[in-house]
């Protein structure tokens, strides 16, 4: 049973952006900018929609499994989706412990 109430998906909110967890909706957002985002940086190369949806599989997971992952980052006044944000999990020997990942369009 997941840990996080993923029905009440806005997390948190500031002036300009609003927070929430991603949903299986989100890949047509994920991957709509990653093709045309560079992130040969992290990948080694564009990401497919496979990968994205690898990707979002093991997000939506840490949710139930760790009760942290990344979030959706939408601007507040227009609703537009410019990215994601947060912590990605890595088990370790000693515990849990988590990478600060980041992926935003590039026009924002």
């Amino acid at each position: 049973e997941p840990m996080v109430d993923q029905a009440q998906p806005i997390l948190m909110t500031t002036s300009r952006l609003r927070f929430r967890w991603l949903n299986s909706d989100d890949i047509a957002n994920l991957s709509g900018y990653t093709g045309t985002f560079d992130d040969t940086d992290v990948t080694g190369h564009t990401r497919t929609w496979a990968e994205m949806e690898r990707t979002l599989a093991n997000t939506l997971s840490n949710y139930s499994t760790h009760n942290i992952g990344l979030y959706a980052v939408e601007d507040r006044s227009t609703g537009y989706f410019i990215g994601r944000c947060g912590l990605e999990p890595r088990v370790e020997d000693n515990g849990l412990a988590g990478d600060l990942a980041w992926m935003f369009h590039p026009d924002e």
